[in-house]
């Protein structure tokens, strides 16, 4: 895809955020971004074997590191992709706690370390691997194929290849056998050992999450007054838990905003919903989950935040780096974008958009035309919400299908009983633009809850019914109700007794449309209708004088026709790649419907 001169801006602003969080080079990173078909999940997720790959790296490098470290992991640069990973670690303790997990025959006693890893040296690096994946049957263990890898090479004078060799060498002059290379076949025992030995099936039960946290080690370079920093994993009665223990300066604030933001921002940070959070004057605890942890049992692993003060300032903390991710404006960074946009005075616009499956549209159109409407917005410099009203819930109680785990439970021992309402961005808009996301039940309490937040917090709101039976209750707490239909040609004819046709007057035919695309739920209250097209041609239509009656007929029912607009395929908008013509026809859009709605945003709606 040819991206235009707006893409490429988007794409230096997704690449320069996504490298401050993962600490990718901002050429490798412009490298992968640029076939993207939306600016969205900027960092890639791992697929299982090589996310459980990760979690078994995570959990070395995140052990008290050493004096020479000075990153928070010891990473000072990762190669992103979905099925291998490339660090670049400062510390060799950190490649020695790496290397301390591969597989040894003892003389005497059992095996120790993780079976299913092996390693090699390629050149100067290390290329660890996984041997299969762990099996309920210890028969298939070992016959599947290797699709995971991770790299790992070593700063300064001493190379990883050549601590792997002092490794060998360590073992077998202490009269034992490595079995890490990837020639030698899986151990397979004869006895299933129990679930505290397995470290690999641990491991598999948190290790989307791990992954995640691996593959943003600068997170942590990037808070303001930490000291020190440990990720150790735990076994629990619901599921694999990550454990992440900050060390802060004195005097520094425990609880710290920007973290939350980037662990629940679904663009650069890993999504994760946030289940508890509770501070003292001596600590913060906050706990986490993936989105879809209750669904996918393979990924039912949690993150908990621990921040306490050190007792004395021994050693430096690290300072407060500005992350684009979170709308904050790089100064130091050579090549950050540095357009600099003034946000236009206007009146607060809150408008609620709805419609139904019958009316021509799919489930999804209402929720992309207020996506492309609100991006439009937002690259023009306003703060922008979308609020998606829907009957289903996102969060599910948690049951444990591995019968090894132990007890089974039914939900988080932390878990609120309301799942709180979860902002999130949507887009990277150029600054001051800012585009929000927040998906909510269909209680109207919570809908008028967040419509409450949004107008405090931004500059235009529009809160999409995704109901059956329009229960989200807009209209009550939104300025004006849109309906949004799929453009049609008027009827102008209608079939007659003995194969006769029967020409219709405008308000005839106003009366049909109104009551075969309106039902009286809709219609109520409803400001006006907003016509989409799927044809960005069918936009440069004119109307001719007989649709100009009907809708001057239907302005008298209360339901007018303020606008004719292009519907984007997908989820494109103005903020992703594509053509300059759509994203030029977007922004037209975008301007008119807004000058519709500041213009008559205090005019009554008057029913003839």
């Amino acid at each position: 895809m040819n991206i235009p001169l707006a893409g490429v801006d988007g794409l230096d602003r997704a690449a320069t955020a996504a490298s401050q969080v993962s600490g990718e080079r901002l050429t490798h990173a412009r490298q992968r971004l640029y076939g993207f078909d939306t600016y969205t999940g900027l960092i890639p997720d791992a697929g299982v074997q090589q996310a459980l790959l990760e979690s078994l790296v995570l959990s070395a490098l995140g052990r008290p590191g050493s004096e020479n470290r000075h990153r928070m992991l010891g990473v000072e640069e990762v190669r992103l992709d979905e099925n291998s990973l490339r660090l670049r670690v400062e510390d060799p303790a950190a490649v020695q706690a790496i290397l301390g997990m591969l597989p040894v025959k003892a003389r005497r006693g059992t095996r120790r370390g993780v079976r299913e890893l092996s390693a090699e040296a390629v050149g100067k690096d290390v290329f660890l691997s996984l041997r299969g994946v762990p099996s309920p049957h210890p028969v298939f263990a070992g016959k599947r194929h290797l699709t995971a890898g991770v790299r790992v090479q070593l700063l300064g004078a001493t190379c990883s290849a050549q601590l792997l060799d002092e490794l060998t060498v360590q073992v077998t002059s202490a009269g034992g056998t490595p079995v890490w290379s990837p020639s030698i076949a899986l151990h397979v025992p004869g006895r299933r050992p129990p679930i505290e030995r397995c470290i690999a099936e641990q491991h598999a039960a948190g290790g989307g999450l791990a992954s995640s946290l691996l593959r943003r080690s600068h997170l942590w370079d990037s808070l303001a007054g930490q000291q020190s920093l440990t990720v150790q994993p735990a076994m629990v009665d619901h599921g694999f838990e990550w454990t992440v223990s900050r060390t802060m300066s004195p005097g520094a604030c425990l609880h710290d905003a920007r973290l939350h933001e980037i662990l629940t921002d679904p663009l650069v940070g890993p999504g994760l919903r946030a289940v508890h959070h509770a501070c003292t004057a001596t600590e913060c605890t906050a706990a986490y989950v993936l989105r879809n942890y209750g669904v996918q049992h393979s990924s039912a692993g949690s993150l908990v935040v621990t921040s306490r003060h050190a007792a004395t300032s021994t050693g430096p903390s690290t300072r407060r780096r500005a992350l684009l991710a979170l709308g904050e404006q790089p100064t130091s960074h050579p090549n950050a974008p540095r357009v600099r946009r003034v946000r236009r005075p206007a009146e607060r616009v809150v408008v609620g958009v709805r419609s139904m499956n019958a009316l021509g549209l799919n489930y999804g159109d209402p929720e992309s035309f207020a996506m492309q409407t609100a991006a439009a917005w937002a690259a023009d410099g306003y703060r922008v919400a979308v609020i998606v009203a829907e009957e289903r819930s996102t969060f599910h109680d948690v049951h444990l299908s591995n019968r090894r785990w132990g007890k089974r439970v039914t939900k988080l021992p932390y878990r609120n009983d309301d799942a709180p309402v979860q902002w999130h961005r949507s887009r990277l808009a150029p600054f001051p633009g800012e585009l929000w996301r927040v998906e909510v039940d269909a209680i109207q309490v919570d809908v008028k809850d967040a419509i409450r937040e949004a107008r405090h917090r931004c500059e235009r709101v529009i809160a999409v019914d995704m109901t059956r039976y329009m229960e989200a209750g807009l209209s009550s707490c939104t300025d004006q109700t849109l309906v949004v239909n799929r453009s049609r040609s008027f009827e102008r004819a209608v079939a007659g007794p003995a194969g006769t046709t029967l020409a219709l007057s405008p308000a005839l035919a106003a009366a049909r449309w109104h009551e075969r695309e309106l039902s009286g739920k809709i219609a109520a209250n409803c400001f006006g209708v907003v016509l989409v097209h799927a044809d960005l041609s069918a936009t440069g239509t004119r109307v001719d004088d007989y649709d100009r009656e009907v809708e001057r007929h239907l302005a008298r029912y209360g339901t007018p026709i303020l606008a004719r607009q292009w519907l984007s395929p997908g989820e494109a908008t103005v903020l992703d790649p594509m053509e300059p013509t759509e994203a030029d026809q977007l922004r037209k859009q975008a301007d008119e419907l807004a000058a519709i709605l500041t213009r008559t945003q205090s005019q009554p709606v008057h029913r003839g």
